[in-house]
């Protein structure tokens, strides 16, 4: 059995989607905290304030399900600046994209950033327990 995480974050811009993986994480009881972002700077907020500031240590996610397609700051961008924020807790950040998107090419790009892993919209709960299956 999958032990529970410290926190986990939600970031896409559609906020009935953030709301039903929500449910669905809830339902599972996987965390006892979980936060959503509408978008890529809303994110990196909230993991800085969680995780660098040291405002809220147990809030820091340990998962972060990122959506890829979002208007101004998508991603991809997102995943370009966690390179450099230098998140260094135990244990760590673990970013699994939860995307659309098919394109090999975006799934390709997605794991040069070292992700943990790559889910196809809708996430179900088999999704969750098999993203969940690599993280120790």
């Amino acid at each position: 059995m999958q032990r529970k995480l410290r926190s986990v974050l939600l970031v896409d811009d559609d906020e009935i989607t953030n709301f039903l993986h929500q449910m669905l994480l809830e339902e599972l009881d996987i965390t006892d905290h979980i936060d959503t972002a509408r978008n890529g700077e809303a994110a990196l907020q909230k993991l800085h304030e969680a995780c660098l500031l040291d405002a809220m240590p147990n809030k820091c996610p340990e998962v972060v399900f990122l959506d890829l397609n979002m208007p101004g700051m998508d991603g991809f961008d997102v995943l370009e600046e966690l390179q450099h924020m230098h998140i260094n807790v135990v244990p760590p950040v673990r970013v699994i994209v939860l995307t659309s998107s098919n394109n090999t090419q975006d799934m390709q790009r997605a794991y040069a950033y070292h992700i943990d892993g790559y889910v196809n919209k809708p996430l179900t709960s088999e999704k969750i327990r098999e993203a969940l299956s690599v993280i120790p």
